[in-house]
């Protein structure tokens, strides 16, 4: 009894010790710093993040927690990934556990298999997480990371600042799982510092800066003084969730560039858009003086908007103040661009001598700093500068080698008196593409107009330069003029593309090109029997090609030739005609429509009749397979029906997909053997007008009948219309009844007293009719 007893107490203290091993550290949400490994140990692990990752964060993109381990003591090793705060998280005291192969290699990256522990979704804070491996020879080895559930980030308004400009800065916190704003924050604080032309870090004046608890949100700042020319501002955003049991924080950073101003560049320009930049300019033009400015910074170089732009005008040495308006003083925008125009007078800058304008950029929060000047010649004439224009064109954009070209000259000028003096001296004609000259010629010609003729070179292919040269007293003008050359071609038109046994076939032949013009056409027509058709000449450019109805061939080979009795062959062309094979399909919907505009509705089934039959002589198989599919579909997809039939013709039972759209939509059968030789498939379309939502009032009673239900409801307001008048019409007609006067009563008297009346009796005027009766009077009242 003692012996047992005394193992009991054993057992319950083995246990009590094994669960305090057992036991997981206390739940931090701070990361915690790795731990030691085990003395003797020759594993490692650590993690990895998923590719294009920075951090590990819950959410489909870096969610993934992989790990390289390293065990060169055991052929296997375990590793674990654990959430130290597993207990406030809801998650297993061990999350997951690999046992990791180091037979092939040392190491093993779980990228390589694909192996990772994903993150779940539903966790709500971030913390510290461990890596172990265990080795029974190895030993073990711990490491932690950090997982987190929002992240923080800021932007600003400019890419670089200046000294004493203000800024506007933008934050946001974010949730990793969906990028959605992060709720539940206790505070927001900015700190910031700057680098100063001392070359030291000051806090930015109002750092620290409280923004509240919003997830999203803006400040502003303003760069002091002293900032570097060329230095960076720091910006550390803490967003914290310190209030319940975990408390946890995240941080963001943004170094902003500081910078100075480059000299601004200045372009004069005849209009506002690409391509107008010049320096001499016609009196009485309009002239754009366009500056742009730039922050220069370590980062990127950006606009510098807010400065001013100061621009004067010299008439060679002499200050100068050209018309147009033009404001002395510009801001530049937000591109940091400004521009003012002012007009080419020739009063102000006299032709003939060098102007200028110059432009100077201050700083108005800085009025120690100046940028420039940048200084911008110009010159004024009196009449545009230019000269006559030599102009050249070919009659054709494209011509067949061996054609004949026509090549037109003009000369002309803004001004008449330019082309005055001018001789048209030469031309000349290039392959482009293999730079060879292959012809030219002399003109000699004082005309403003003319022409001249060029041969094409025969067997190129490729791009005709034709020039032209001019000359006055004082210098040349040349033109050039461009064209495609091709190859001469012979056309062969078959009457049918395929033939059936014993049809005749005439095959058209003409060609194009003036090559051709002096050039006769053989041909040599042989079909897959070697059946010989035509062997010579070609006349009256057709080719007539009677098949047999028997021993059929399958195919039929023509080649024509042309050739010239000075150049030889000058062009050549070929072609081959099929006997018709495959099935001839021929399908249709024969449901009537249910509706008047002949829709059918997605989701409806329809009866789809087919019928169909060989080309020629083929014979048919045993069996076929019909596919009925959307036309833009193949007939494995979606809304196929497949079915097997012996039958050449027969109806199919279909139901419209039910994702069809309105409108006509094409739908193909498709009818293949399941065995054959020949004749094995053919092909159908048809069109359904499909209509989603039909109109109720186009609903046939009766499907085709042309009885609508909006038919009927118009019949039935006919009827009830009809029938409303010839009431109304009754009423009108109807004899109109005379009413008695209530007689004049008096004084209780029975025998009444009226003037021309006997007593008792009613007075003359007692029954009157009413207003428009035409009735006959009432009949006596019976005796008492």
């Amino acid at each position: 009894m003692e012996r047992r007893r005394l193992l009991a107490y054993v057992l319950v203290a083995v246990m009590i010790a094994t669960a305090f091993a057992a036991a997981p550290a206390a739940v931090r949400a701070a990361p915690s710093a790795p731990q030691a490994p085990h003395p003797g140990a020759t594993v490692f692990v650590s993690p990895e993040l998923a590719p294009g990752c920075s951090s590990f964060e819950v959410g489909l993109g870096c969610g993934h927690v992989y790990f390289l381990a390293y065990d060169p003591s055991d052929n296997l090793a375990s590793v674990t990934v654990r959430d130290q705060n597993y207990t406030r998280d809801g998650i297993p005291a061990t999350a997951q556990t690999w046992n990791v192969s180091f037979t092939a290699s040392a190491y093993n990256n779980s990228l390589d298999w694909g192996a990772s522990y994903f993150l779940p979704l539903s966790l709500a804070d971030g913390g510290a997480w461990n890596l172990s491996i265990h080795g029974t020879y190895g030993g073990w080895y711990n490491t932690s990371f950090t997982v987190s559930t929002y992240t923080a980030s800021l932007e600003t308004s400019q890419g670089a600042y200046l000294a004493q400009h203000s800024g506007t800065g933008l934050y946001y916190v974010d949730k990793t799982v969906n990028g959605a704003a992060m709720t539940g924050l206790t505070s927001v604080v900015l700190t910031a510092v700057y680098y100063t032309n001392s070359g030291t870090w000051n806090a930015l004046p109002g750092s620290p800066m409280n923004l509240g608890n919003a997830s999203w949100g803006n400040f502003s700042f303003v760069v002091p003084t002293d900032a570097s020319t060329y230095g960076w501002i720091d910006l550390t955003l803490w967003a914290n969730l310190s209030a319940g049991a975990y408390p946890n924080s995240e941080v963001g950073y943004l170094s902003v560039p500081l910078g100075t101003v480059s000299d601004p560049s200045v372009t004069l320009e005849t209009c506002l858009t690409s391509g107008c930049v010049g320096s001499t300019f016609t009196a009485g033009t309009p002239v754009y003086v366009v500056t742009q400015t730039w922050i220069v910074s370590p980062g990127p170089d950006v606009p510098a908007p807010g400065l001013t732009a100061t621009f004067e005008f010299d008439a060679g040495v002499t200050p100068a103040s050209p018309p147009g308006g033009w404001p002395a003083s510009v801001t530049t925008n937000a591109t940091g661009g400004a521009a003012i125009l002012f007009i080419a007078s020739a009063t102000t800058f006299p032709p003939g001598q060098t102007d200028s304008v110059t432009v100077t950029v201050t700083d108005p929060l800085n009025s120690a700093q100046t940028y420039g000047p940048s200084v911008t010649d110009f010159t004024v004439v009196t009449q545009a500068a230019g000269t006559a224009s030599l102009q050249l064109r070919l009659d054709s954009a494209q011509y067949y080698g061996g054609d004949t070209a026509k090549a037109s000259w003009a000369l002309g000028a803004f001004n008449s008196s330019l082309t005055q003096g001018w001789t048209i001296d030469a031309w000349w004609a290039y392959e482009v593409d293999s730079s060879t000259l292959v012809s030219h010629g002399l003109i000699g010609s004082t005309s403003l107009t003319g022409s001249f003729s060029v041969a094409v070179p025969t067997g190129y292919s490729g791009e005709l330069q034709v020039s032209i040269q001019a000359h006055n007293a004082t210098g040349p003008l040349f033109a050039s003029a461009y064209a495609a050359v091709t190859a001469p071609a012979i056309l062969l038109n078959p009457s049918e593309a395929s033939y059936l046994p014993g049809d005749t076939v005439t095959v058209s032949v003409t060609t194009v090109g003036q090559v051709f013009s002096n050039a006769s056409l053989y041909a040599s027509v042989v079909d897959s029997n070697g059946n010989v058709y035509l062997n010579g000449a070609v006349t009256g450019g057709q080719i007539t090609i009677a098949l047999p109805a028997v021993d059929t061939p399958s195919s039929v080979s023509i080649d024509v030739a042309a050739q010239d009795s000075r150049l030889g062959i000058v062009g050549s062309a070929s072609i081959t005609l099929d006997e018709v094979s495959g099935l001839a399909v021929v399908a249709g919907i024969s449901t009537p429509s249910n509706y008047a505009d002949g829709s059918y509705q997605p989701g409806q089934t329809i009866q789809i009749h087919y019928s169909f039959q060989a080309y020629g002589n083929a014979a048919l198989a045993k069996s076929y397979e019909i596919s009925v599919y959307p036309y833009s579909s193949f007939y494995t997809a979606a809304g196929a029906k497949v079915v097997q039939t012996t039958g050449t013709s027969g109806d199919i039972s279909y139901t419209l997909p039910t994702g069809v759209p309105a409108g006509a939509q094409l739908f193909e059968v498709y009818v293949t053997g399941t065995a054959c030789l020949s004749a094995c498939y053919g092909v159908s379309l048809f069109s359904v007008s499909v209509q989603p939502n039909p109109s109720p009032l186009q609903y046939d009673l009766g499907a085709g009948s042309g009885l609508t239900v909006g038919w009927l409801v118009l019949f039935l307001i006919i009827v009830i219309v009809t029938i409303a008048l010839v009431l109304m019409i009754r009423r009108r007609d109807r004899p109109k009844m005379m009413k008695p006067i209530s007689p004049a009563t008096s004084g209780g008297s029975t025998g009444g007293s009226g003037s021309g009346s006997e007593a008792g009796a009613a007075p003359a005027s007692a029954w009157k009719e009413e207003s428009g009766g035409t009735a006959n009077p009432p009949l006596p009242n019976p005796p008492k």
